[in-house]
């Protein structure tokens, strides 16, 4: 058993199956502006969620959620963004667009102080749209070197851009795992994540 654990981390870690499916809110909402509110937690500074069957009480330091570092988004970086985006296709993948979907939550919170510099209405409600899909369906599976599923997680429902700890539901001749990892927005039609 630890020859097929050993190969597997050596070869490509762990033969990760990810799917990711970028949920709205639901169409109730539609109109309003949405935020990622962190549910109550770690009080070390460092975000830690759980979901679903996981939960994070704290990392340590091999952790892959620790120290996630993500530049800062500011004002000046926000105009740059908006300003790219009126001259670029309006629903098409492009840098000013996908640069403000990337810093998704502190992109609504700069919008909410200081608008959106004359961008166009259509725009804009289409740029909201995509702001306020908040969410990911991620399944995870480690498969060993002979294809069998050795632990699975998911579907689950995560927020996009928050730290999470997963545990494995669906256990076969292993002991209890716990995936951690972000899904990233990183443009208009594409995820990104590390587990």
């Amino acid at each position: 058993m630890r020859r097929w654990i050993a190969l597997g981390l050596v070869v490509g870690g762990v033969a990760l199956a990810a799917t990711y499916v970028i949920f709205p809110e639901p169409r109730s909402d539609a109109g309003k502006e949405v935020t990622i509110v962190a549910p109550p937690g770690s009080d070390d500074g460092d975000d830690h969620h759980g979901t679903g069957s996981g939960s994070g009480v704290g990392c340590n330091t091999g952790c892959s959620l620790k120290k996630h570092y993500v530049a800062p988004f500011l004002l000046d970086d926000y105009k740059h963004a908006i300003a790219l985006y009126k001259k670029e296709p309006m629903a098409e993948g492009s840098k000013g667009l996908e640069t403000l979907l990337f810093y998704g939550e502190r992109t609504r919170e700069l919008m909410r102080k200081h608008g959106t510099f004359d961008l166009p209405r259509d725009r804009r409600q289409f740029l909201l749209r995509e702001l306020s899909r908040t969410h990911a369906t991620v399944t995870l599976r480690i498969v060993d070197d002979k294809g069998e599923v050795r632990a699975s997680t998911g579907p689950m429902h995560v927020p996009v851009g928050q730290k999470q700890h997963l545990r494995s539901v669906r256990l076969s001749a292993v002991q209890s795992l716990e995936f951690n990892g972000t899904v990233m927005r990183v443009g208009l039609y594409h995820l990104w994540s590390r587990y």
